[in-house]
């Protein structure tokens, strides 16, 4: 499984792809770059929510939690 960067990486080249063409204005292009990374922190959050969720209670929850850089 790739690392997260690069999941997020991929991301961003597919909606650059569809979602950045020149053929746009700047207007509409400057509001999908704005869709683009509220989805992005959208998506990073509810992650963290669910793997937070996942491990609550549990000895792997502990486990990153004590492994996790301060």
């Amino acid at each position: 499984m790739d690392h997260s960067v690069v999941l997020a990486g991929h991301a961003i080249a597919f909606f650059d792809c569809k979602l950045n063409r020149e053929t746009r204005s700047e207007v509409s292009r400057r509001g999908h770059g704005i869709v683009t990374v509220v989805f992005l922190v959208c998506r990073a959050a509810a992650l963290k929510l669910v793997s937070e969720r996942l491990c609550r209670g549990h000895l792997l929850g502990a486990v990153a939690k004590a492994l996790k850089p301060c």
